[in-house]
This record gives C-alpha cells, sequence and structure tokens, in this order.
C-alpha cells in the first residue's frame, strides 16, 4: 500500500510539473507573442510618423514649386506685355538716330546739289562748284560713318568672333574712346566657349552701364568687373554718381534701357539687379549662365 501511495504522490508531482512546465511556456509564448505585437505597433507607428513628415514635407515643397510657378506666369506675362512696347520703341528709337544723324547729312548734301546746277558750265565758277562737290562729299561720307556706327550699335558684329572676356575688354576700350574717360576694369579668366546670346547679352549690359555712368555720373569712378560663379558669368558696372531711380519706379520706359536688359536677361534664366545709393553711386550686376538653352538666344 505505502508503495502504491508514493507511485501516486509521485504521478501527481509530475502531472503538477507538466502543468506547471506547460504554464510556463504558454506563459513566455504569450509575453513574446505580446512583445512582437508591441515592436510590430511600434514599427507600424514609427512608420506612419515617418509618412506624415514626409506628406508634410512633400506638401511644403509643392506649394514652394506652385509659388515659383507663379512667380515664373507674372514674369513671363510681364515679359510679354512688355514686348510690343519694346519693339515699339526699338523702332521710334532707331528713326530718331536716322532722323537726326544721316537724314539731315542728306538733306544737307541734297540742299547743296541744288546749289550746284548754277555754277555748272561757268568757267568761273569752277572754286565754287568745288567747294560745293567737297561739302556734299563730306556730308555723304559723314552719313555713312553714322549709318555704319548705328548699325554697328544694333548688331555689335565686333564681339562675334572674340571670346567673351575680349568682347567685354572691346566694349570698354570703345566708350573710353568714345567719351575721353577712364574706365577700372577687373576681368577674371572666363569660359573661352560662353555661348554668343550670352556675350552679346553682357557685352550689352556694360555698355548700358557704362552709357548711364556717363550720362549721369560725368563717367566718375566707372569700372568694370567680370568673374564666375559655377556655372555662370557675372558682370558688373559701378560708378561714384549720383545713383538712378529704381527699376520698378521706371514703368514701362526704356525699354531698350535698363528696363529691357532686365527682361531679356530674366528671359535667358538670369539676374540683374540694381544697388543705387545717392551718395555712394550706383551698382548695376547681371549673372547669367553659360548652360543657358540656346533657344533662349532669339528672345
Amino acid at each position: 500500500m505505502a508503495k502504491r501511495h508514493v507511485n501516486a504522490v509521485n504521478q501527481i508531482d509530475e502531472r503538477i510539473d507538466l502543468q506547471r512546465n506547460a504554464w510556463l511556456v504558454t506563459e513566455a509564448v504569450l509575453l513574446a507573442m505580446n512583445a512582437s505585437l508591441r515592436e510590430i505597433g511600434s514599427r507600424r507607428n514609427r512608420q506612419i510618423k515617418k509618412q506624415h513628415h514626409t506628406i508634410i514635407a512633400n506638401r511644403a515643397e509643392l506649394l514652394r514649386l506652385l509659388q515659383l510657378n507663379s512667380e515664373l506666369e507674372n514674369r513671363v506675362e510681364r515679359a510679354s506685355r512688355l514686348a510690343a512696347l519694346e519693339s515699339e520703341q526699338f523702332l521710334h528709337r532707331v528713326g530718331a538716330d536716322l532722323h537726326d544723324g544721316p537724314a539731315q547729312l542728306i538733306g544737307f548734301a541734297l540742299l547743296h546739289l541744288s546749289s550746284l546746277a548754277p555754277c555748272l558750265g561757268e568757267p568761273d565758277k569752277v572754286g565754287e562748284a568745288m567747294e560745293i562737290i567737297a561739302g556734299i562729299h563730306g556730308a555723304l561720307a559723314e552719313a555713312m560713318d553714322e549709318v555704319r556706327s548705328l548699325c554697328a550699335g544694333l548688331t555689335m558684329p565686333r564681339i562675334a568672333l572674340l571670346p567673351i572676356a575680349d568682347a567685354l575688354r572691346s566694349v570698354i576700350q570703345e566708350h573710353e574712346q568714345r567719351t575721353g574717360t577712364v574706365v577700372r576694369s577687373d576681368i577674371a579668366i572666363l569660359p573661352p566657349d560662353t555661348p554668343h546670346f550670352v556675350k552679346a547679352s553682357l557685352c550689352r549690359l556694360v555698355q548700358e552701364g557704362l552709357n548711364n555712368a556717363y550720362r549721369h555720373a560725368g563717367g566718375q569712378g566707372q569700372s568694370v568687373k567680370a568673374w564666375t560663379t559655377g556655372d555662370a558669368i557675372a558682370v558688373e558696372v559701378a560708378d561714384d554718381g549720383p545713383g538712378i531711380a529704381p527699376l520698378a519706379s521706371m514703368g514701362l520706359q526704356g525699354g531698350l534701357g535698363l528696363v529691357g536688359l532686365l527682361n531679356r536677361i530674366e528671359s535667358l534664366g538670369g539676374t540683374m539687379k540694381i544697388l543705387s545709393i545717392p551718395t555712394g553711386g550706383t551698382r548695376l550686376t547681371a549673372t547669367l549662365s553659360t548652360m543657358a538653352h540656346e533657344g533662349s538666344a532669339g528672345q
């Protein structure tokens, strides 16, 4: 009996141990499952937060791009509005230059031609006829020079075959010779293969800037600087004169001047700024990428 009782007790103990072990295993499995679920939930929360931050960042970038697109549309619209006016002002300026220059000289020559007729066939008026002919020749020669100068100013053919650094120096030298003034220059090493439309735009900038410096500042403190910044070329024209009105106040005036230059440079993806201080002169700075699309050259 005692032996049987001992065996029964042992069996009960074994069952208790088995149940305890089963409970422990079950508890361990449940704890593991709970930890796994917690990790899955935590990971999911992190993913949701990350996606939320990404959505916010994308929304901010979208708003920025929409604002930039709106600004670009406004610039294009403004350039389109000014295009017709600039064309009219261009024709008006060319017409005025032709009228005040070559047309006046040709009219002078025609007037002298009419006074030449009475001298023909009169031996005693040969000297007078020769003076009239010399005056006509001089007027026509001067008219031809003015026409050539006007054409050169419109097309700037001299810069076509020059590297941009030499082209800028050429514009500066011509200004010095024409005005009898001195221009300080600091032209850095610039890309020799700069596209022609970039070269022409920056040369126009120097030409217009120096003309303004001479007209408004009497040539005081004229200077030109040119340097590279990334894939772009920057040019600054400065003087020590009384300053000029800001572009915003010019409205639609000066289509061939600073406003026209601003439209041209911006249409090529560049920037142009004017810093004008009554006691510190004017700084005209433009930056234009040498990587700009050449299809924009005609704009």
